[in-house]
């Protein structure tokens, strides 16, 4: 006697978190950010994948709707959902890009983009990290290092001896400049080396 009832609407905030945001390089040709590599966005649950299928393609423009990065990609990618907590974007043209930096360089789930747990019963997803860590940030590598050891010299400038003693020293050289592993230029302690 009463027409069917729909529910629409949602149950509440999703729950459904960045939790890593991957740089990879699936031909291992460089070290550096360019054309062909990819970013990864995990997320902490299954999610409905934005009610896509894996292996859909998304346009540059459905990327732009989904994500939004903290600086410029390229100017030309599309994506793919892997599967239920991965989306990987893939930069098919590096040009214009800002330096994707890892360590520097965040990922915001944009609310348009309209991804949800699975199954769906929460409103979209707007999220750029976790309870553990609120801004997730691009680790990961994209390819090989070209950094190598030219080097390895061991010294003892005040003492006359050919074994390892207090005052010796180490030098290595590299092929080329480092960021030093983040460390300062003087004063390390054991532990840092």
């Amino acid at each position: 006697q009463y027409p069917p009832a729909v529910v629409s609407g949602d149950f509440g905030p999703s729950d459904v978190n960045v939790s890593a945001l991957l740089g990879g390089d699936p031909d291992g040709a460089d070290s550096i950010y360019g054309t062909l590599d990819t970013l990864t966005v995990v997320f902490t649950v299954d999610t409905d994948m934005a009610q896509r299928k894996p292996g859909d393609l998304y346009t540059q423009a459905e990327v732009d709707t989904l994500l939004a990065f903290s600086g410029l990609i390229g100017d030309v990618y599309n994506g793919t959902w892997l599967d239920r907590r991965r989306f990987m974007v893939t930069i098919i043209d590096s040009t214009g890009h800002s330096n994707p930096t890892l360590g520097q360089f965040f990922v915001k789930t944009n609310k348009e983009g309209w991804v949800r747990n699975y199954p769906a019963v929460s409103g979209p997803t707007v999220s750029e990290g976790n309870l553990q860590e609120p801004r997730v940030a691009l680790s990961g590598d994209f390819g090989p290092s070209s950094i190598y050891i030219l080097g390895f010299v061991a010294s003892s400038p005040n003492l006359r001896s050919d074994r390892y003693a207090v005052g010796a020293a180490f030098t290595v050289y590299f092929n080329e400049k480092t960021n030093r592993g983040d460390l300062p230029v003087s004063g390390l302690n054991k532990t840092m080396i």
